[in-house]
């Protein structure tokens, strides 16, 4: 929706003829752009560095751990409280120094419907400091699920029955 796009603070970019995503550090900070056009290629400015994507709204206590912009954006739409990874791999320290910055309860973590998502997202569960679980959506990523119809609800109604994971013990 817009309005989610307006909270990630997207805009349109005509020297890159893209839809510019601000990275951010855990404490707010744009430490980079990512760009994504038309046609769905996606790059990011030259000298960004890799970050998360999020609204500055307030946390909720319980965070969905997204994929990509697009599919922080969808998760916004449907007013869920999302952070988004550049990647599928990469950021773990950030989104858990983003966790423990806002006093996170627990995270839902919805990845791409591939290994490549899975795997992630299976690694980025094992570090979390919070209750976990992770929601596959049906089709390709979130954005995707999203357009062909899935709702807030059935999300829920589904993570609802999920079995979450303990955070990894303190030695």
């Amino acid at each position: 929706s817009l309005n989610a796009l307006d909270s990630l603070e997207c805009v349109w970019s005509p020297p890159y003829n893209a839809w510019a995503f601000p990275m951010r550090d855990s404490n707010d900070n744009i430490i980079g752009i990512r760009l994504r056009n038309e046609e769905g290629r996606k790059w990011a400015v030259t000298g960004s560095k890799s970050g998360l994507f999020y609204s500055l709204e307030p946390v909720d206590a319980i965070i969905y751990v997204t994929e990509g912009a697009t599919d922080t954006a969808a998760a916004l739409s449907l007013r869920l409280f999302a952070l988004g990874r550049a990647a599928c791999q990469g950021q773990e320290e950030l989104v858990i120094q983003f966790i423990r910055r806002h006093n996170v309860k627990g995270a839902v973590i919805i990845p791409d419907n591939d290994s490549a998502g899975i795997d992630g997202a299976k690694k980025l569960q094992t570090m979390l400091p919070v209750i976990s679980c992770l929601y596959v959506p049906p089709k390709k990523d979130l954005r995707e699920s999203v357009k062909a119809g899935l709702t807030w609800r059935m999300i829920e109604n589904t993570v609802r029955n999920l079995a979450w994971n303990q955070p990894p013990k303190k030695s």
